[in-house]
Formats: C-alpha cells, structure tokens, sequence
C-alpha cells in the first residue's frame, strides 16, 4: 500500500506526521464542534435579542403578523456581561520563597506590560461574553509585532469557531487531548502570496469528502469557479507529543532541561571548566534523560503541510474558558434561559394571535326587531355615521365586547420571566428585583444567597481561566532575552524594591513626571533582570471595587472609628480609607501621610513651646 505521507508533493515533507494524518486527526471531532457551533449561532441571535431565525420571521409575516420576540435572554446576559466590566481583577505574583521576592515584583511589572500590550480589559470581556452568552471563549497567548515593529507578548481573543480541540479531553482546559487548533479561513491567492503559486494551486480541501459539514471545515469553493478566491481553512496545528528531554543535574539541582545530549554535555563542560582551572572538587554533575510532554507545531491547509517545528512549549498556547462545563460536555447562560424564553416567544405569538383574530366592532343585530325598510348593511353604515336606527322594541341592537387573551397565558408570561430572572442571579443582576414585596430582610438575604451559587460557577471559572493565563505566561518569560523598558508610577512598586532597583542602575526616575519612572528587564550584563520564574505562584485579585461598594465600605469604616475612635490614630486605617478614594493614587497617598506626620511634628512642637513658657519662672524686678 502506497505511503500517505507521500502526497506532500510541494510541502514539508519530513514532519512526524502528514497532512493526511492531521487531516483524519480533525475527521473525528467535526460532528462535536458542529453541533457546539449551531447552537452557539442561535446563541448569538438570542444574546441580540433576534429570537427568531429566518425561517421562523418568514412562517410569521406569512400569516400577517410581526415577529416580535421577548429580549428576556438578552437583558439579563447583557447585566451578567457589565458586572463582569464593572468588576475588573489583576494578577499578583507571589514569591514561594524568601529569595524570590525581587522577581516576583518584576514579573508583576512584566505582566502589567503584557496587560498593557493585550488590551486586557477588553479582551478578557470578550473572552467572558462568548463563554457565557455564545458557547466557550478562547484566548491564545502569541508573539507577534507592535505598530513599532517591536516583539510583544499578548494574549487575543479567538472567534469560538475558529478553534477545535480533541474532543475526548476531558480536562477544563481541554489539555489533556492530543491537539489544539486554531482556524483561520484565508483566500487561495493569500497563500500564494505567503507560500507561491505553486504551492497554493496544489491545495485540495475536498478531495475523498463528502458531506456539507466535512466540506466547510475545510474549505469552500468560490461559487463563480474562481480558484484565486476559494476559502481555504489554515490550521495552526499544536499536537502533543512524547518528547525525550536531558536535564542537567549540578550539585543535587536540575539547572536546565535541554532535547539534546550533546548540548546537555557541552553546558556540563563549561560548569566543570573553573573548577578543574582552580584546582576545587567538581560538585557531583549528571544528565538525567526524560520523557515529557511536548508539543509540535503544523500549519497545514488541505493535504499540504507549509510550516513544522518542534517547539520548547509546556503547555498548549490556547486557552478555553467555559462559563459552565461536565467532562466534555458544554454549556452557557444562554443555552439555561433560552428553553424558558422560547416559550414566552411562543405565548406572546399566541397572544398577538388572539388580538388579531378577536372580535372588533361587532355588533349583535335581532333583525324581526328592527322597523321596514332597514337593510343590515343601512344599518352598519348609520353605527359608524352615528345616525339614529328605527326599532320596534329596545335590545334590538347590541355590541359584543371582545373576548382578549387568556388571562392565564399572561399568568404563565409572568412566572416565565421570573423564572429566568431567578436562573440568572436574581437581584444580582436585576437591579434590585428581590424584596420588592416587602419581604423580611432575612427572607430577601436567603434569596440572594440562594441566587449567587448560579453566578458563583461562571465568575469562579473566570477567575480559574484567568490564574491559568498567566501561569502559561511565565515560561515565556523565561525564555526572553530582549531587554524590555517597563513604565511604572509610584504606586506600582514599594519604596524598598524601588531603592533596590536604583542600587542594580534598573531604575530611572522620569524627568518630566514626579512618582514616574522606568525599570529595565533582562538588560545585558545584569543578572537580577532576567526572570527565572520558578517557585513562583499566581493569584487574581480584585483591582478595585465598584463606586457603590467603594462608598459602603467607606461608610462602614467611619461606623467602626465612632465605636473605636483610636482606629483614626492608625496610619494603616488612613491608608486603607484613602485606597478607597479613586483620585488619590499612590504618591498622593504618601504625600498625605507626610503632611500629616509633618502638622503633627509641628503641633507637637507648638505644643511644647506653649508648655515651656507656661512653665517658665516669673522674674521678679
């Protein structure tokens, strides 16, 4: 039988796996994602509050009615996504031990600048909106080039149908599967400018597939048969492997992990060299070999690989977040409120319904009643006019009112949207909605309680995805060698750690803005600015509360000084009132504290020299 991997005729063809073997790879998942992504489009119309899908508005205004739809799903994702914006949170580098107290404030610095260079704000959010409105988010940790031309490390934001994963992982972040992908639908003519003619022209994306599904995965064909603009699917394709590793083992330590021998040797040679030059004991030195998890990168497109290499990754660069996840299954906010919404969409079609088909200006007519010479449509016309009609006996002539919707459908209407209020957190996210009945306050607080294990699950998992993020950043950070220049404010580092800085010439105080200055990472010759992020932890803490809950706390500290009036003498308290202030930063704070200490020593002194002229004895003449 004839070697598949043969049919790489114009690409790479000495990768570990071929563009078949990748190929049948992403066969076996494409009727998972499929299903993941049409449910994640309805998702989409159901967080615009477009309930209803083409099909559905054509069999509506087919009958003559409107196609309105209850934007219950969607006002409340849309409070659950501002809270998320309202709420903003940080990551915080914590040294494990004494000796790593300087790098973890300098990773903190690094981060700020990744944080800086992402966007991170607003890419977190819309990472957070696929993952509880749509179906799953995505960001994707890279480097690539600023408007500068300068390297950057980010993290971006991924479109959820643009990356697959192995779909028997059963891991949260999905890492534990065979590969990650990302996809990326580029035209024919794009890679040929990237790769040449000859290498595009030789890409077929639906050769020996059949089926819609299977089709579009790959690629679609331009429907006027211009090749130049078929859509071709560009797989970024990160497989794990099992990858033997040498670590160089120095005195009981491992230094460094190599995938050679013979580079693992040549750094045991130059360890060795000083000690064999002075004459000292060599300290006990061994290569130990390993196998571990690594991962290969492909960029393949149809049959043909363009890109390969082995890379010094730990861990998969794509990281998934899911608002609400089982083993492999997935789900989000919107897949729990859009059963109940349906229904209210499908009694308010009802309802309008019943209007539309009522009774109106109907008029109940005993024609024997009425005098000769009246015809029924004389009649009609002299109800609209107002003009008088001749009967023999009262009652001839009566409306009959209008019958209206059901008062129960309105009924079920209600507890519907109650229903999906309580799903959703209730009055966590409604503004108040609960205990509006004059409930107990004990009552009202069960309720919110009750209310906040349902957003406990996605915010809880928000705050996993984010603790993961940064955990996968810090072997990137390890791996620079580019000397970056960090602006920092005041508050951004300690009085100890930036006297420290100054002492190793990696601090610069800025010329023009007081408090501001800059640090310099891996600067040449300096060994304290490179990062060895080892015995380093992450944590995600809150950045700063909302106004509201600013003001509470305020309040609540200055109920505590008028029952303990000595909390006003603590300079930890004042620090901790001011932080709650947002228009005083951290050299306001400093310099508040020192006008304080400074009209205190001057009190003091006042105080004494009043107390020395008190005391002073009369001289009598």
């Amino acid at each position: 039988m004839k070697n598949q991997k043969a049919q790489n005729i114009y690409g790479i063809t000495d990768a570990p796996s071929s563009a078949v073997d990748l190929k049948n790879m992403h066969l076996g998942h494409i009727s998972y994602f499929n299903e993941l992504w049409e449910s994640g489009k309805e998702n989409e119309r159901y967080r615009m509050s477009d309930n209803f899908s083409t099909e559905q508005k054509n069999d509506i205004t087919s009958q003559g009615r409107i196609p309105v739809a209850v934007a219950a799903t969607s006002d409340k994702l849309t409070r659950i996504i501002s809270s998320e914006r309202n709420s903003r949170t940080r990551p915080k580098a914590r040294a494990t031990k004494p000796e790593k107290e300087v790098t973890a404030e300098l990773v903190n610095l690094r981060f700020n600048k990744v944080n800086k260079d992402s966007d991170i704000d607003y890419t977190k959010s819309e990472i957070f909106e696929s993952g509880v409105a749509v179906k799953y988010g995505c960001g994707l940790i890279e480097k690539t080039f600023n408007k500068r031309g300068e390297e950057v490390l980010r993290l971006s934001s991924i479109d959820y149908q643009d990356v697959v994963w192995d779909s028997n992982s059963k891991k949260y972040f999905k890492n534990d599967g065979a590969f990650m992908a990302r996809r990326k639908n580029v035209y024919r003519i794009d890679i040929e400018k990237d790769y040449g003619k000859e290498i595009a022209d030789s890409i077929n994306f639906d050769q020996g597939y059949f089926g819609r599904d299977i089709e579009n995965y790959f690629g679609i064909t331009d429907k006027n048969g211009n090749r130049d603009y078929d859509i071709i699917t560009l797989f970024e394709h990160y497989q794990k492997v099992l990858r033997e590793t040498y670590q160089v083992v120095w005195d009981g330590k491992v230094l460094t992990k190599e995938f050679s021998r013979k580079e693992a040797e040549e750094l045991l040679r130059i360890l060795k060299i000083p000690f064999i030059l002075s004459g000292q004991r060599i300290p006990k030195a061994s290569i130990v070999s390993k196998n571990e998890d690594a991962y290969d990168y492909y960029k393949f497109a149809g049959d043909i690989i363009l890109e390969y290499k082995q890379t010094d990754l730990e861990d998969y660069p794509l990281i998934i977040y899911q608002s609400f996840n089982f083993i492999d299954k997935i789900w989000c906010m919107t897949d729990v409120l859009k059963p109940e919404n349906k229904l209210m969409d499908k009694l308010l079609s009802q309802i309008d319904y019943a209007f539309g088909h009522d009774l109106k200006d109907a008029w109940e007519i005993v024609e024997p009643w009425l005098m000769q010479g009246q015809s029924i449509e004389t009649i009609m016309q002299r109800l609209k006019s107002g003009e008088p009609i001749f009967t023999t006996r009262p009652g001839a002539i009566h409306s009959v009112p209008p019958k209206g919707a059901n008062p129960q459908w309105l009924q079920v209407f209600g507890v519907l949207k109650e229903n999906i209020a309580e799903y959703s957190g209730g009055a966590l996210f409604s503004g108040g909605d609960v205990g509006k009945q004059r409930e107990a306050k004990e009552t009202v607080l069960a309720k919110l309680r009750q209310q906040q294990l349902v957003t406990t699950l996605f915010i809880d998992n928000l705050r996993r995805w984010e603790k993961e993020v940064y955990r996968r950043l810090l072997p990137y950070l390890n791996d620079e060698d580019t000397e970056h220049i960090i602006k920092v404010e005041g508050g951004n580092l300690t009085p100890q750690m930036l006297e420290l800085l100054k002492q190793n010439n990696l601090y610069t105080a800025s010329e023009n803005y007081q408090g501001a200055g800059y640090v310099y990472l891996n600067k040449p010759g300096i060994e304290m600015s490179y990062l060895d992020t080892a015995d380093i932890d992450i944590e995600i803490t809150d950045e700063s509360a909302s106004d509201a809950e600013k003001e509470s706390e305020y309040q609540r500290m200055l109920a505590y000084e008028q029952g303990d009036p000595d909390l006003r003498l603590s300079q930890t308290w004042r620090e901790k009132k001011l932080q709650l202030i947002d228009s005083v930063n951290y050299e306001d704070r400093l310099k508040i504290q020192q006008e304080i200490s400074e009209a205190k020593q001057i009190m003091q002194q006042q105080e004494q020299m009043r107390s020395t002229i008190q005391n002073k004895p009369t001289i009598m003449s």
